[in-house]
């Protein structure tokens, strides 16, 4: 489960008392939002729906009040890495792994950290945190194929960057906007091309 963090006098801050009530909701939903499905405060026009009571009127009004601010393709959400630093928390959670030490108990790191081989990328694909991430790029795709457009029950959550590159770079496996819908015959295709690249 995600948390987002709040400015514990934020109810009285002035851009919030001024917000309606429809505003608010927005503005709170949109945080949850982000940090649910990590867009780092990024809030995507084709997003907009799925966060309740939104509109293009209240986001217009919610950057005027200084709380989004425009981006070329939505809008970003004010300070958003200043309260949910999210990668430098999970970078730091992560490296407790690699050292071995999680609340002073000595635990190996998961197999897909500490080597880089077929059969570690499938333990990554077989962690609680995959298969919980997964389901959230279907939802917010909306089970739409990112190549050809189609839609299918058959369809793949795929890295943009290859799992092994993210791995070695130390990148953070688990971050949506590195990862897409693909159909099973599109994401065949891309899996083909990448085995000849390497």
């Amino acid at each position: 489960m995600a948390w987002v963090a709040l400015d514990d006098k934020f109810p009285h801050h002035p851009k919030i008392m001024a917000l309606t009530d429809a505003e608010f909701r927005t503005w709170a939903s949109a945080l949850a939002y982000s940090q649910m499905y990590r867009t780092r405060g990024h809030i995507q026009k084709t997003s907009l729906q799925s966060i309740p009571r939104a509109t293009p009127k209240i986001a217009a009004s919610l950057v005027n009040a200084g709380l989004w601010h425009n981006t070329d393709d939505g809008w970003v959400i004010h300070d958003w890495d200043e309260y949910n630093p999210e990668r430098r928390m999970k970078s730091d959670r992560q490296q407790r792994w690699r050292d071995g030490a999680t609340n002073g108990e000595e635990k190996p790191a998961p197999r897909w950290q500490r080597e880089d081989t077929p059969q570690s990328r499938q333990s990554f694909y077989a962690s609680a945190e995959w298969r919980r991430t997964r389901p959230l790029i279907f939802d917010r795709d909306q089970g739409v194929c990112a190549v050809c457009d189609t839609q299918s029950d058959r369809w793949h959550a795929d890295h943009l960057e290859p799992l092994g590159d993210i791995l070695r770079r130390d990148g953070d496996p688990f971050d949506i906007t590195n990862i897409q819908t693909l159909c099973a015959t599109c994401h065949g295709r891309k899996t083909g091309v990448e085995k000849v690249l390497k």
